[in-house]
């Protein structure tokens, strides 16, 4: 069984197709946790996660795995009979002179847009890939909160979100609060883009977390990178969160921190359950002021051709940095210039950044798609 094959299933295949195309609603799937599909079940204990690409029974310790797994799971047959199956079903049967989905592959010549100045998929992977143990330790977190009354309202007080929001973004895999040295720690995912002939897709190689996040002081709340492999102990990048199509947005908003991206997620509508996320749009929320360079480094092969930017720093020295050119250094604007078809600076006056707008202007939203059309 050709690991390419498996790799590609997983990765154009979510449990959620999986589901539709075995004749199951989805939509039940979604909710974090789920009731088990293949038992009986009274109370949810089944929980899909990871953008859908893995499952993890919590009433059954040895019954979790990949979607191939899922569909074994489901139709009783065993992982190898479970993958020709899925590939036929999917469309992805001989998909290599027609791709399912409508998917047209990207030239990845040498020196090309992708393949350049980046490791190979499978350096990234050796080096950085979240192991099992991980992503079921986020998994585990991302049920613990969902589930947690006290933590969602004061998260939702801290950064002036409604719940329903909260366990949204925490249901599709953005936040978590699993155990670390005994206490419990926010989490959020850090996502390296790949070089793939399949085009541009990212892996999660680690989790960025906040100790101490109820602490009413905030030198109390510390920040740090956590391993995605418990195994090796290499901590990654600080690489952005990146919500969105990054390689094919026409509309690129860059702002100074995960919580202020999520934040104009919540602001333009694109978590609730009847609003699709625009494909035109990518927000990115840059780890740190001075972590901007990471997003060149390691996104410029997969950047966007002739996209607009709009970039929103905060309101303090750090983030002046971002515009200004000192000591013949390049800015952050100057880099986005070079990329970008436009770069237009934006400044929320009054606040020290876009999360403290939200909290100060919670019914002024829709003066948003003003600014970002």
């Amino acid at each position: 069984m050709a690991s390419e094959i498996v790799e590609h299933v997983r990765d154009k295949v979510s449990i959620f197709d999986a589901a539709e195309l075995l004749g199951l609603d989805s939509s039940d799937l979604r909710k974090c946790p789920c009731h088990a599909p293949y038992r009986p079940d009274k109370t949810p204990s089944f929980s899909v996660y990871d953008n859908g690409r893995r499952y993890n029974d919590f009433a059954d310790p040895d019954c979790k795995g990949d979607v191939i797994a899922f569909w074994a799971l489901i139709q009783g047959i065993d992982y190898k009979e479970a993958l020709k199956e899925l590939l036929k079903a999917s469309g992805l049967w001989g998909a290599q002179s027609r791709p399912a989905y409508g998917y047209r592959p990207k030239a990845v010549a040498a020196g090309s847009r992708i393949s350049r100045n980046l490791p190979t998929t499978k350096e990234c992977k050796t080096a950085y890939k979240a192991s099992q143990s991980a992503q079921e330790w986020f998994s585990e977190g991302q049920y613990s909160l969902y589930h947690d009354e006290a933590k969602l309202r004061h998260i939702a007080n801290w950064r002036g979100w409604p719940i329903g929001f909260i366990k949204a973004i925490t249901q599709e895999g953005w936040l978590s609060c699993p155990s670390f040295h005994r206490d419990r720690v926010l989490a959020f995912p850090v996502q390296m883009p790949m070089e793939s002939p399949l085009g541009f897709s990212t892996e999660i190689v680690g989790y960025h977390i906040l100790k101490n996040p109820l602490a009413e002081d905030k030198k109390l709340r510390q920040w740090n990178y956590t391993s995605g492999d418990f195994a090796n102990r290499i901590t990654p990048p600080a690489l952005p969160l990146v919500l969105g199509n990054f390689d094919s947005c026409k509309r690129l908003i860059i702002l100074e921190g995960q919580w202020d991206a999520l934040s104009l997620a919540y602001a333009l509508g694109f978590f609730e359950h009847d609003t699709a996320w625009d494909s035109n749009c990518c927000i990115v929320g840059i780890r740190g002021a001075a972590s901007w360079q990471s997003l060149i480094k390691h996104y410029r092969p997969f950047w966007p051709q002739k996209c607009e930017c709009f970039l929103i720093p905060d309101n303090d020295e750090a983030g002046k940095s971002w515009t200004e050119y000192k000591h013949g250094t390049p800015s952050f604007f100057t880099e986005l210039e070079k990329l970008c078809l436009t770069v237009k600076p934006f400044r929320f006056r009054g606040s020290k950044d876009f999360n403290d707008w939200l909290k100060a202007n919670p019914h002024n939203l829709k003066s948003l798609k003003t600014i970002f059309p």
